[in-house]
């Protein structure tokens, strides 16, 4: 990824997390409320496995696009 591709890939993503972090706090903040085991069918994650799928993805997002390289993907099981 060149210098300029870098800067048009952060620019694009600072927009658009500055968007979703109001409505991510609010939907982390529901989980909290509603109760974190709570999953509207068996094929869904729980409130707390959705929770941590939404902080660990946007974070290794941001990681992967500062190193310029896809990383692993983080664990999210409850260990």
């Amino acid at each position: 990824m060149s210098p300029q591709d870098c800067k048009v890939a952060s620019g694009f993503y600072l927009g658009d997390f500055g968007g979703e972090i109001p409505a991510t706090v609010r939907v982390l903040g529901a989980v909290l409320q509603a109760g974190q085991n709570y999953k509207p069918d068996e094929k869904s994650r729980t409130g707390l496995a959705l929770a941590r799928h939404i902080t660990l993805e946007d974070a290794w997002l941001l990681e992967s696009t500062i190193k310029a390289q896809i990383q692993p993907l983080p664990d999210e099981s409850d260990a």
